[in-house]
């Protein structure tokens, strides 16, 4: 109340209108809730590499639980040699704001490799300062070795197809000597 006097003359108050912050943190939970149920990978990072969201799919993949990976720095989930490849596509998402489709080498946690297609973009405040990195991944290990397997079921046909074209040159070789021999 507002007091004049020692007399109630009115009444002040705030009001504040928080429709807007609980829609977007409506909007928040169903885009968590969507990504922690995708069957691919989506981890963030802030501006240094530090991941500060990791959904169970990512994690999962490479053998930890989401809690292990929040707060560690992406540069954990590469070795030495793949260092390179993940700088260039840092280099790419500071000048250009995204990365393309990329195939990437990741180590899981039990040391083993595993590749994962990735999708990197920057995602910026709403004045446009790049706040955050955010990347989708989806493992195809399974993928890479089927394609293996494939370019060497491809080599051993095409050696076959060698071996039967001289064998089969041979013996029209071998039936013509058979020929002027038989003659002779």
């Amino acid at each position: 109340p507002v007091m004049v006097d020692g007399e109630v003359q009115g009444v002040a108050g705030i009001i504040r209108d928080i429709t807007e912050s609980r829609e977007a943190e409506q909007a928040m939970r169903q885009y968590k809730a969507v990504f922690d149920a995708a069957n691919f990978g989506v981890v963030t990072a802030d501006m240094t590499g530090v991941m500060t969201y990791v959904n169970d799919s990512f994690a999962s993949a490479l053998g930890y639980r989401p809690e292990q990976l929040l707060g560690q720095s992406v540069s954990m989930l590469h070795n030495t040699s793949q260092m390179a490849l993940v700088e260039k596509l840092r280099r790419q998402l500071m000048e250009d704001g995204c990365f393309d489709a990329q195939e990437v080498a990741h180590c899981r946690q039990d040391g083993t490799e595993l590749t994962m297609l990735m999708v990197g973009t920057l995602v910026p405040d709403s004045g446009g300062v790049p706040q955050a990195i955010a990347a989708t991944a989806l493992d195809i290990t399974d993928r890479k070795i089927l394609e293996a397997q494939l370019q060497q079921t491809r080599k051993m046909e095409s050696v076959g197809r060698l071996a039967g074209s001289v064998a089969h040159d041979f013996n029209n070789m071998l039936g013509a000597i058979l020929g002027y021999v038989e003659l002779a």
